[in-house]
């Protein structure tokens, strides 16, 4: 007996399709194609915005801590390194109340020629309100003055002292309730509402320590790109420095407590406010012992030299913790790349720069100091892996990340 073997291999695959069934299959994966479309083509336009990205979920906490460091404490310079606000999205600003700083001056422009006198008010909508704060919008549609209103304005814009910085400083709330939004309708992250918050328990564990206290927790979502093409995240919290400080530190004027009096005719006049009567109190201040003056040091504590022009995109309000956080993809690896400043107030002595300045703390019989913010920089990147918490720690602060998968962060 005679056994004929076909394999599968060897026999051409026409010979198991018959000829309506090749037939019936291309036009039903054709039907299917054309079905497909036609409904991709009658979706409305702005659902589709947003489907074809790789969305994530990031969910921040960042605490303020006592020094962990003591002996071996790390040395961070008085000179504050800026981080500018370039390629960036603010989500908190619009959820701040309004700065307690006089609008600058700069804001103040001559007024140009207009056809309808009240064409430079800017145009205020629904959505305007929500997006950007009123100094926002002065930033970018300028009040004008005209010629010999200064006066009046300067009247309008700088109250009194006692009215203009009395009470505490602004306080930035810690925990956001966002909005939510659609990732399927839009290109932008958006703040999510604080009960889809999923480290509440970690962060109620930190607060029981008495060392450390929360600054900013908040979560949202955002389309990842890779480095060039992403835009980083704008975080800030804790207290708002504007009203007595500049954003490289510098005390305002009227935050400096006056090296010498202001002085009216009366004391002018004073025999006690002489030249020689000033002399001959430190001549006495040095008969009893005193020692009002030391040899300036290079490379003792001083206050860095005020720059005459500020670097570009500096933020208007200086926080208490601000900077800029980007999250991108190198392939299908995610990537944190955080750049902050923690400020601190602290006292400088003025002895390591201005003899001027002994002179006139030996006259009040104290020592020399001038307020200053300090900032405590922190900037580091690293690779991660979503869905697991990650802390970077710092000896004044920590930062809590973790980044979740949503339905749209499958690999494209």
């Amino acid at each position: 007996m005679r056994c004929h073997t076909n394999s599968f291999a060897t026999r051409p695959w026409h010979k198991f399709v018959p000829g309506r069934k090749i037939c019936a299959t291309l036009s039903a994966l054709t039907f299917c194609w054309l079905s497909f479309h036609a409904v991709a083509e009658d979706e409305p336009q702005e659902q589709q915005v947003g489907a074809g990205l790789r969305w994530f979920e990031i969910e921040v906490i960042v605490f303020k801590q006592s020094a962990q460091y003591h002996a071996d404490e790390e040395y961070f310079p008085l000179q504050v390194r800026p981080v500018p606000l370039t390629r960036y999205y603010d989500l908190l600003s619009p959820l701040q109340s309004s700065s307690f700083a006089p609008i600058a001056a700069s804001l103040l422009l001559p007024c140009e020629p207009q056809a309808n006198e009240d064409q430079w008010l800017p145009v205020l909508n629904a959505n305007q309100t929500r997006a950007e704060s009123i100094r926002q919008r002065l930033e970018r549609d300028p009040l004008c003055i005209e010629e010999g209103e200064q006066a009046l304005v300067d009247s309008w814009y700088y109250p009194p002292v006692s009215q203009q910085y009395s009470g505490p400083r602004e306080i930035a709330e810690a925990v956001i309730d966002g909005a939510g939004g659609n990732m399927r309708t839009t290109r932008e992250p958006f703040l999510m509402p604080a009960n889809n918050l999923e480290l509440r328990s970690l962060r109620q564990r930190l607060e029981q320590q008495s060392d450390k206290t929360t600054l900013l927790h908040t979560s949202w979502r955002q389309p990842v790109f890779n480095r060039n093409q992403g835009r980083k995240i704008r975080l800030f919290g804790g207290e708002n420095f504007t009203r007595d400080y500049d954003y490289l530190g510098f005390a305002h004027d009227h935050y400096l407590t006056p090296l010498e009096p202001v002085n009216d005719r009366d004391q002018i006049r004073s025999p006690d406010n002489t030249p020689l009567a000033r002399i001959e109190r430190l001549l006495g201040v040095i008969d009893r012992g005193g020692k009002p003056f030391s040899r300036p040091d290079s490379q003792a504590l001083g206050l860095p030299e005020q720059p005459r022009q500020y670097p570009p995109n500096l933020p208007v309000d200086v926080w208490e913790f601000d900077g800029l956080m980007h999250i991108y993809l190198v392939g299908n690896f995610l990537h944190i790349d955080g750049d902050f400043n923690l400020r601190k107030e602290v006292e400088v002595p003025l002895q390591a720069t201005s003899l001027e300045a002994q002179a006139q703390a030996a006259l009040r019989e104290e020592e020399a100091l001038v307020p200053f913010l300090k900032a405590y920089h922190y900037n580091q990147l690293r690779r991660v892996i979503s869905h697991e918490t990650h802390y970077f720690d710092h000896p004044e602060f920590g930062i809590i990340v973790q980044i979740r998968r949503t339905d749209l962060s499958s690999r494209r």
